[in-house]
């Protein structure tokens, strides 16, 4: 896995086309919010608060003020989701949920050692996932959920190793290393493609529309879903055959917002 130093855009501006305006960013330093130099994850919640994985612990921030809560274990935090009051975290071999208590400060609750769970030697959670009443908990090598009305947990799977997995739309997906991509279906699962650019490559998103599933690599650029094939589509990634992508994310209006390594950021209608 790669590191990623996230800047905070306190006041997010609509992008017009493809003006030369540029919302206002500040950027905030290490000794600024005084804790680790990296920064894995990022969440916002209801109120607009701001929560950030770090390095050494869960780092939270109000507009105004930043305020560190160590992991138990004292380990790097390596995902954070809101889900309605509850904050979840996943890092070194542990996760859990933080809640704020009578003083609105945050305590943490580990699931780890409520529900004894043996992980496995170096186990580390890099993706948290909201899917109907569970919370997915996904490191590279299982999937573990938690059922947020039994208040149970479970393994979803613990037989192939993971590189990530996603939710588009109702369906979960995840990338077996050296494998395919598999989509989630009960007790087995659907292998969606094997083609040899998915065998050398990293998905880094899914997104889909209404032709289908559109899948976006590290190195390969976007795929279309079409006729049980993956086909590449022609797009402005073309240009930058040189970079490459770690994140991306889609907005309302349906461009692209394309993070890469070392080449600053791409923004694709």
């Amino acid at each position: 896995m790669h590191s990623k130093l996230v800047c905070l855009v306190l006041s997010l501006a609509t992008f017009s086309g493809f003006s030369q305006e540029l919302p206002p960013i500040q950027n905030f330093k290490p000794i600024d919010y005084q804790a680790g130099n990296q920064n894995w994850s990022i969440a916002q919640d209801g109120n607009e608060l701001i929560y950030v994985a770090n390095n050494e612990g869960l780092l939270s921030f109000n507009g105004s003020n930043w305020k560190l809560y160590p992991t138990p274990n004292e380990t790097i935090i390596r995902s954070v989701k809101v889900v309605d009051d509850l904050i979840y975290t996943g890092c070194y071999m542990e996760f859990g949920y933080w809640q704020k208590d009578s003083k609105n400060q945050l305590s943490y609750t580990s699931l780890t050692n409520k529900f004894n769970i043996e992980h496995l030697e170096d186990e580390e959670f890099w993706k948290i996932i909201h899917y109907g009443d569970s919370i997915l908990f996904q490191s590279l090598n299982r999937i573990y959920f938690y059922d947020l009305k039994r208040d149970t947990i479970g393994l979803l799977r613990d037989d192939r190793p993971i590189i990530k997995s996603f939710k588009v739309g109702n369906t979960i997906y995840y990338q077996q290393r050296n494998s395919g991509l598999y989509q989630i279906n009960g007790e087995d699962d659907l292998l969606i493609s094997n083609q040899q650019f998915l065998l050398d490559d990293e998905i880094v998103n899914l997104f889909s529309d209404s032709d289908g599933l559109i899948v976006l690599t590290q190195n390969s650029g976007f795929h279309r879903q079409r006729n049980n094939q993956l086909v590449p589509l022609k797009d402005a990634t073309d240009d930058y055959a040189s970079i490459s992508i770690y994140s991306a994310a889609q907005l309302k209006d349906g461009r692209f917002i394309i993070g890469s390594i070392s080449n600053g950021l791409i923004v694709l209608n």
